[in-house]
């Protein structure tokens, strides 16, 4: 120990080297490397690289005191080659061949050079195991943790200092386009606040000089320590941290605007105490406020994270025991729950409460009030919910394409440069979701983990053809959504919502969005498509705030996302059709048409270009055979004929033939579905004379005739039926003639 303080000189010294540091590199990265840095650098002797590994590994050591674990463990992750490993992985140069490139080689690696250490091997079989590879286990184990607790400790410490250096930049009202003509002022600001910069990042991570000479028998010696910042309030200790933090996302990325924008709402002068960081499920609401905690903990004077799972209730009375609170076994959960507000109200302010997965409604509703008197507390709850009374709102959204595809390459590394604009086509195809993307790339990781068998290209076609929770190929991933550890993709998705929450009304309208484009849709036009549907406007309403779908103010639309749609496709595929069965029928009678020219009789073209689009949507949902969509296909064909897109006339046309031929397998005998196969075969011949395929079209046309002849013969008093056995002579004549058969078309004349 005689040597602890020039430890902590040392230590310290290169704290401020690394701060400085990472702050010129910031700027580095954002203008050319003028002679003014260059002097700068070598003034403070910067130019080896220099980092705060020393300190932050101390930090988690602590933070493996402080979580009581057993000294053992402790002494083995205080191993030179535990270190070591630990070092080159986060630190190390990543072109050396000796280095370690991810986590995984990491652990490897650490599991190799156990095997010779007699010593914590024989402490891991000992603690309740029986074999060697158990006790490996173990040690994998524990050594991701640490890992886990390291990162957070490293990434927090870089986070200060950015802010840090944005708050100096402020101080300097720094608002020109030319910042270079600002460095030297920014460079002279770092020099004379580096002292504070020192004492900022000692302060929050309770390893300034002073804690270090205070407790120094206990972190060298490896003693429990006591838990830092304790309040008392009547004889009560109360600490900071009123509930375990939540877990810090090693792979957390951007979002940099959302955290400064959340800060600057909860300490605004307008004294915004409660904000809903809402949005849809997945796309980070949760990493975005345990980012905010572990950011801007050290600006409260206590912090607490609770998980809403029965009742925004029960998830406040986990305060109780940290705010040593008892109450008598039969006190009711609304009297529980005052005594506590009461306890809280007496707290010192500002005091951080997180209620995460707050997405009921009825519970806000319930309690909102009760929150609101928190006055001393800021309340961040993460949900779904969209909007409820006057609370501050700020809703989250999918990352950027810059940081999507950075995190994907984090989750596959393998991706080939040469695929990364798929990449950016799976985050469309997706809804651009955070949550998703991740598991979508590391099921790419399992099952490319020695050989490619499934490509992004595939991946694309399968989200394309088949849907998000129909792949082609999936493996268990680790995850740490919900209750969720280890789970296939498709079982990570279906658990991010629970149908159960929905009413009918609300059931059945989501039903229609599923069939409809993931795109903004207009209320007006919704209205029309959906006459039959009752007190639209109020599910419309209860939808859009518990954040089933998206409402957009400004042209007073609504849309559902992707990944909403594959869920409610699955979870409702037996109720599905039912639901939209009016819906097709009011787009067959807006595609009706004329039959001798093939104009529209109720809408505009320009109208019928939206509803021919929803239609080919309701077509690619179902592949059971209906009449309904059989006769949508007919309209759609029609439709694109009269704009004079042939292929997709074709291939509606044959579509109709398909749904109507499988039908009448079914039921040989009746009579509507022959007429509308009879119909499907016209269709074809028609377009085929217009490709000038008169072989083709005769052939069709022959078909059509002979249905039109059993029809007639079946029900020969039906006018409809005389006719069509007529037309479809005639069109047998008209081919004939066009291919010179003058014989064979006089004939049928």
């Amino acid at each position: 120990m005689k040597n602890l303080k020039d430890m902590i000189e040392v230590l310290f010294g290169r704290l401020a080297s690394a701060i400085t540091y990472d702050s010129i590199k910031l700027l580095k990265g954002k203008i050319a490397k003028t002679n003014t840095i260059q002097e700068f650098l070598v003034k403070h002797k910067l130019k080896e690289t220099l980092n705060d590994f020393p300190l932050r590994y101390i930090e988690a050591l602590v933070h493996l005191i402080e979580k009581e674990k057993e000294k053992p463990i402790i002494e083995f992750f205080r191993k030179e080659y535990i270190q070591s490993s630990f070092y080159q992985l986060h630190y190390g140069d990543k072109s050396k061949e000796n280095s370690i490139n991810d986590v995984d080689e990491m652990v490897e690696n650490i599991r190799k050079k156990v095997r010779e250490d007699d010593e914590i091997v024989s402490y891991f079989k000992s603690n309740n195991k029986t074999t060697f590879q158990e006790a490996l286990n173990e040690i994998e184990t524990e050594t991701r943790f640490f890992y886990g607790v390291f990162q957070q400790k490293v990434q927090l410490s870089r986070t200060l200092k950015e802010v840090e250096l944005m708050n100096i930049a402020k101080e300097l009202d720094l608002k020109t386009q030319n910042i270079g003509n600002a460095i030297p002022s920014i460079l002279d600001a770092l020099e004379k606040q580096g002292k504070k910069l020192v004492e900022m990042s000692g302060k929050t991570h309770q390893i300034n000089k002073e804690f270090l000479e205070q407790n120094a028998e206990k972190i060298f010696n490896i003693d429990k320590i006591e838990t830092a910042h304790i309040h008392i309030y009547d004889g009560k200790k109360i600490k900071k941290h009123l509930t375990r933090p939540p877990f810090l996302n090693p792979n957390f990325l951007g979002r940099e605007k959302e955290l400064s924008d959340i800060y600057e709402t909860l300490f605004s002068p307008d004294h915004h105490i409660l904000l809903l960081v809402n949005g849809q499920g997945g796309m980070g609401k949760t990493s975005i406020a345990a980012q905010y905690y572990h950011r801007y903990q050290n600006q409260y004077s206590h912090v607490a994270w609770v998980l809403k799972e029965q009742s925004i209730a029960n998830a406040l009375l986990l305060l109780a025991i940290p705010l040593k609170l008892s109450f008598p076994p039969a006190m009711a959960t609304e009297t529980r729950l005052q005594i506590l507000l009461q306890e809280m109200a007496n707290l010192k302010k500002p005091c951080l409460l997180v209620v995460d997965n707050a997405n009921d409604v009825e519970d806000l509703k319930k309690y909102y009030a009760d929150l609101r008197r928190c006055s001393n507390f800021h309340l961040l709850l993460t949900t779904r919910i969209e909007n409820y009374a006057s609370a501050k709102t700020y809703k989250i959204k999918g990352l950027p394409e810059g940081d999507a595809l950075e995190l994907f390459k984090t989750y596959y590394p393998a991706l080939p440069a040469e695929e990364e604009t798929l990449v950016l086509q799976i985050r469309d195809a997706v809804g651009e979701n955070t949550l998703v993307l991740e598991i979508l790339s590391k099921n790419l990781k399992q099952l490319n983990k020695y050989k490619q068998k499934y490509s992004l290209h595939q991946l694309l076609a399968d989200l394309q053809e088949r849907g998000l929770l129909q792949l082609s190929q999936s493996k268990t991933v680790n995850t740490d959504y919900g209750s969720l550890k280890t789970a296939k993709p498709e079982d990570i998705i279906a658990a991010m919502y629970d149908m159960g929450e929905l009413n009918e009304g609300e059931n059945h309208l989501l039903s229609v969005f599923t069939v409809l484009p993931s795109e903004n849709i207009p209320f007006s036009q919704l209205e029309t498509l959906l006459t039959a549907t009752e007190t639209l406007e109020d599910h419309l309403d209860t939808l859009s705030q518990k954040g089933w779908i998206e409402y957009e103010e400004k042209d007073k639309s609504f849309k559902v996302s992707p990944v909403v749609q594959e869920i409610v496709k699955i979870k409702q595929q037996d109720r599905l059709y039912d639901d939209v069965e009016g819906l097709i029928q009011v787009l067959i009678d807006k595609l009706d048409y004329e039959g001798a020219i093939g104009h529209l009789k109720h809408v505009s073209y320009e109208e019928a270009a939206i509803y021919a689009r929803y239609g080919e949507g309701i077509i690619n949902a179902f592949t059971e055979p209906t009449y309904n969509l059989a006769w949508l296909c007919t309209q759609l064909g029609s439709y694109y004929r009269t704009i004079g897109e042939i292929n997709k006339t074709l291939f509606y046309a044959q579509k109709a033939v398909e749904i109507f031929t499988k039908l009448i397998e079914a039921n040989p005998e009746n009579s509507d579905y022959k007429n509308g196969l009879a119909v499907s075969y016209a269709k074809l011949g028609e377009t085929q004379a217009v490709l000038g395929h008169l072989d083709k079209a005769l052939s069709f046309y022959e078909q059509y005739n002979a249905l039109e002849q059993q029809l007639y013969e079946a029900y020969p008093n039906n006018v409809n039926f005389k006719n069509g056995l007529a037309i479809s002579y005639s069109k047998l004549g008209e081919t004939q003639a066009a291919l010179g058969h003058l014989d064979k078309a006089l004939s049928f004349y």
